[in-house]
């Protein structure tokens, strides 16, 4: 594949990955002078169909997806049977591959880590995308320390899709959810444990479940309890152990219920961490090989000041705590005489200086409560002086002098250099240009910082940032005929994009005619094709009447005009709520679309709506091709009970080797459907759905 070009612009430079399902290589977009990942389906693979499906999936899944914690996808395609998708390029590793490089992660390293992948979910989960498949393989770390979810070839939307397909279970076993195991419901939840059991590994260096069969490994996560993470690594908190163990319980009740629970209890975890001391509990020797304590808050104690404290005699340590005072007796309120007291009854002088010395740590006793209580006063005296100098002058040095010498870095985005410079050095920050490049936003303001706002660093510190050169001038001459995938990219990058469509008989359907600019303002027109074509239905929500039916009559479609109202408290009054043909379908041109505008006064035409719970049904529209002469061209347009039309066949067909055309079909009441041979009317015929 080295130096193949696929879709007329990426050039395959070099492998840099492969899996069970896909090749993975580098790739440079020759059109928009960048390098992209492409990830190309294997030509090998056995049950070829489903792959393409899994495949297709991916992108289908993915594509909608726009987040910074998610791998962007620029482009599909097929090239002479080769299916690939090309995605944003990563320079990073996989976390499995970080975790083996340091056996396991921080307690804070972990929490941040998994916080990013449930922001990843949460953006997925909103749109009723379940990753299926959460596992650090599919998990990218960058130089940044930035996380980014890949692989969504077996993610579906949660209302399709909720059971395993046929009898193969989906998701990797060591981190599949007891559900999937099962072949049972799958939904957000199902996530949330496979997060949970990348945790564990982070935070352990090990997965919690391990065998020899894979099937004994699915059996473990339906029926064996995990071992504790402190077990493993005693250095986890009791917080995080109880996020773990939340998430990977066996029970979907019991779990977290959403992404957004679980991303609220580690960023708490986060902030908590920072403001805790260095962990370190051990003894060292210094350099005289005086043995100091060392404690997790850094003070140091020495062992010889330590004895002269409690009494021993470091030249005679025969002697216990015990004997260093006579027992005493309650009953009799005397002291018993023991071995100790004997020894000095033989000489009286010898026992009187005992009483003294005994009398001695007494003395010292009262002198210490004096002394604390001096220290007291002068503690609450300091503090309330303190107190009031804070509140005249916070920044005094005595405040500042301790203080933590890590700084939050600002958003530099949108400044201009001299702006971002001044920001950061207030911040006691550095920054310095980087690559400048075309971008929407006005020449010379920052459209790129080295490490992203938020991230603690020290004081000091040199950051990196890019500026915009302005809006990139096209030449409209250079993508005249160019496929329209390349508008993507510039949506992705920021631009006011418009599409306009436009019958064309020299352009292919789906190729650019024509492109306007005024700044970052670009409208490109493509072709629908020659003849009767296909429209695609725009969206028309929050949109005026009259910027309705403009937008409409801009894609060759028509406002009808019985408009509709309905009662909304989310959208302004008189603006769009609902359309009679969702956006993105393709219907026939000039096809009348109606419009439902919000109203505020109860006039609604709520009864006349499309409604959500009216049962959609599924049939079969049959043709047979019996009595064509030889290849046909077939059309087949599905006129729906709300009057509008879309094309739900059209190739060309031979009867030797077709003898009858099968199109899935779906609606609610009475659809038409006309069938056109070689561009002439054949026959009509009617599907009833309410039955």
């Amino acid at each position: 594949m080295i130096g193949t070009i696929l879709g007329g612009r990426y050039k395959i430079l070099e492998e840099v990955g492969k899996g069970g399902m896909a090749y993975v290589y580098k790739a440079h977009c020759n059109v928009l002078n960048r390098i992209v990942a492409v990830k190309m389906l294997r030509n090998d693979l056995e049950g070829g169909d489903e792959f393409v499906n899994r495949f297709n999936a991916e992108a289908q899944s993915a594509a909608c997806l726009t987040h910074p914690n998610i791998v962007s996808i620029f482009d599909v395609g097929e090239e002479d049977g080769m299916y690939y998708i090309v995605m944003e390029y990563l320079d990073g590793i996989t976390l499995k591959e970080y975790i083996k490089s340091k056996g396991k992660l921080s307690s804070a390293e972990s929490a941040d880590i998994a916080s990013q992948i449930c922001s990843a979910l949460m953006c997925a989960h909103e749109k009723n995308i379940i990753h299926r498949d959460i596992k650090p393989h599919n998990i990218m770390i960058t130089g940044d320390n930035l996380v980014k979810v890949t692989d969504f070839g077996i993610a579906r939307a949660s209302s399709n899709a909720t059971m395993q397909v046929g009898d193969s279970i989906l998701g990797s076993v060591h981190y599949i959810s007891p559900e999937q195991a099962r072949g049972g419901y799958v939904d957000c939840r199902s996530d949330i444990y496979s997060l949970g059991i990348v945790l564990y590994e982070m935070l352990t260096g090990k997965v919690p479940f391990e065998s020899d069969s894979p099937i004994a490994i699915a059996m473990k996560h339906l029926e064996e309890t995990p071992v504790q993470p402190k077990l493993l690594s005693p250095d986890i908190s009791d917080e995080l152990q109880e996020v773990v163990l939340k998430a990977i319980s066996k029970e979907t009740r019991k779990r977290y219920q959403n992404v957004a629970a679980m991303k609220s209890d580690l960023d708490t975890i986060i902030t908590m961490l920072k403001t805790l001391p260095a962990e370190s509990d051990e003894i060292m020797l210094d350099e005289d090989a005086d043995m100091k304590i060392v404690s997790s808050l850094g003070e140091a104690y020495d062992i010889e000041a330590a004895e002269e404290n409690i009494n021993i005699d470091s030249d005679d340590t025969s002697d216990t705590l015990e004997n260093d005072e006579p027992d005493y007796d309650e009953s009799d309120d005397t002291y018993i005489e023991d071995d100790y007291s004997e020894e000095y009854d033989e000489d009286d002088d010898e026992y009187d200086e005992y009483d003294e010395e005994y009398d001695e740590p007494q003395k010292r006793s009262v002198f210490n409560m004096v002394l604390a209580a001096i220290l007291i006063a002068l503690v609450v005296v300091g503090g309330s002086s303190l107190a009031l100098l804070y509140s005249f002058n916070p920044d005094a040095p005595i405040f500042t002098l301790f203080k933590n010498n890590d700084v939050d870095i600002p958003d530099f985005m949108g400044l201009t250099f001299e702006e971002a410079e001044a920001l950061a050095a207030q911040y006691g920050l550095l920054i310095e240009i980087g690559d400048e490049e075309s971008s929407p936003y006005p020449e010379g303001t920052v459209i790129y910082q080295s490490k992203n706002k938020g991230n603690s660093v020290k004081k000091g510190t040199q950051l990196t940032v890019h500026l915009s050169t302005g809006p990139e001038k096209l030449d409209p001459d250079s993508y005249r005929g160019l496929s329209d995938s390349v508008i993507d990219d510039f949506i992705e990058k920021g631009y006011d994009v418009d599409v306009k469509y436009k019958t064309d008989a020299e352009i292919s359907k789906g190729r650019i005619i024509d492109v306007e600019q005024n700044g970052n303002k670009i409208i490109f027109t493509v072709s629908n094709g020659s003849g009767d074509i296909d429209c695609v239905v725009p969206d028309l929500l929050n949109l005026t009447e009259a910027e309705a039916r403009e937008k409409l009559e801009d894609n060759g479609l028509r406002l009808n005009g019985d408009i509709k109202y309905l009662d909304s408290d989310t959208v302004e009054e008189g603006k769009v709520v609902q359309q009679s043909i969702d956006p993105g379908e393709k219907v026939a041109p000039k096809t009348k679309i109606t419009i439902y505008l919000a109203s505020k006064d109860g006039n609604s035409d709520e009864e006349e709506k499309p409604s959500s719970e009216t049962k959609v049904k599924e049939k079969t529209f049959n043709y047979s091709t019996e009595a064509l002469q030889g290849p046909t061209k077939v059309k087949i347009v599905e006129k729906s009970s709300d009057g509008s039309t879309k094309t739900i066949f059209e190739q060309t067909v031979d009867p030797a080797t077709l003898d009858e055309i099968v199109v899935k079909v779906k609606g609610t009441k009475v659809n038409e459907y006309s069938v056109y041979l070689n561009g002439e009317f054949s026959l009509k015929s009617q599907i009833d759905f309410s039955r």
